[in-house]
């Protein structure tokens, strides 16, 4: 299982980043993890033999960046020679994951288009909710792009996605109630029947659910606004 990190080190991300098994080890070994500096490995893809010949076989599944992250903003002016020799070496597979895919847009070659052939993304996400928020960033990154260069702040991008989430979150909360407050009885009345226990009715008051609902909501805002904070690495249109 042939590995490259052309760099090492790396900087907590977000909440997914709490137990990193990098950080970890690097404690036990007195090393700063904060530092990013280029290793010994850089060049492993395109390295050869006495022979002439690749020391990584082709065919390979080649797993980048495993003690690192690639799209790391502190590598930004290594990783163009990556992308050089991912090209070249177009007979390995390279598979990388990051937690950084906002920035996807960003670090690509110009020749992406659809892809390279032999490349694989992997983007770790912490919960669904999480996920959610980082492929609204993806999907949406050119238009907030658009929406810095014609003015707009930071927090006013920040904001939109945080109530976007909000509409999404107050619909399923709605829908849960609701769903919770037609059922739950004659479920709990149909197991009831089974263990002999007999009808349930169960209520909620409406009063309380409402509460539950906006409180909900009250989270989701202030969790959004968190996750999105990452908009402000994304340059105004005008300056790409």
């Amino acid at each position: 299982m042939p590995t490259w990190n052309p760099w090492r080190g790396c900087q907590k991300y977000s909440e997914g980043c709490k137990y990193c098994y990098i950080h970890k080890g690097d404690f036990k070994r007195k090393i700063d993890t904060n530092d990013i500096v280029k290793t010994d490995n850089f060049y492993a893809p395109i390295a050869k033999n006495k022979s002439g010949e690749y020391k990584i076989k082709s065919g390979q599944t080649v797993y980048l960046c495993f003690s690192t992250d690639f799209l790391i903003e502190e590598a930004d002016d290594w990783r163009s020679e990556c992308w050089q020799m991912i090209r070249e070496r177009s007979d390995l597979h390279i598979l990388f994951l990051t937690k950084r895919i906002e920035r996807f847009m960003d670090c690509i070659p110009d020749d992406w288009q659809d892809g390279y052939d032999n490349v694989t993304v992997g983007c770790t996400v912490e919960n669904l909710f999480i996920m959610i928020i980082k492929l609204k960033l993806l999907r949406e990154k050119r238009n907030y792009a658009i929406y810095k260069a014609l003015g707009y702040t930071i927090v006013d991008i920040m904001t939109q996605i945080a109530i976007s989430m909000v509409i999404l979150g107050a619909i399923g909360s709605l829908v849960g109630a609701l769903v919770g407050a037609f059922t739950t009885s004659p479920i709990l009345s149909l197991f009831g029947g089974y263990i002999g226990a007999g009808h349930f009715d169960f209520v909620i008051p409406w009063g309380f659910t409402v509460a539950i609902i906006f409180g909900i909501c009250a989270l989701v805002y202030l969790v959004s606004m968190l996750c999105a904070i990452s908009v402000r690495r994304i340059r105004p249109a005008m300056e790409r």
